[in-house]
């Protein structure tokens, strides 16, 4: 498993369109990641909105499969 942490005031707007829709806050979900080209790729989504997170700025966790699946090798 790998964690990419998007943080700031853009990090809802970046992230997103790749998941089509944020779990509720503080909500651990499944989402399928999609980019430009309909690859797709099951990940673990949690959104923390600030500033009650841990770095007081919105924070998004996508819980991905390190170096499987259609995004980063096979």
């Amino acid at each position: 498993m790998a964690i990419v942490r998007v943080s700031g005031a853009e990090a809802r707007s970046i992230v997103e369109p790749l998941v089509e829709s944020l779990p509720p806050p503080r909500t651990l979900a499944r989402r399928r990641l999609r980019d430009g080209e309909g690859a797709a790729e099951d990940a673990l989504v949690v959104w923390m909105p600030g500033p009650k997170s841990f770095t007081g700025e919105d924070v998004i966790e996508l819980h991905v499969h390190a170096g499987c699946g259609t995004w980063g090798g096979s």
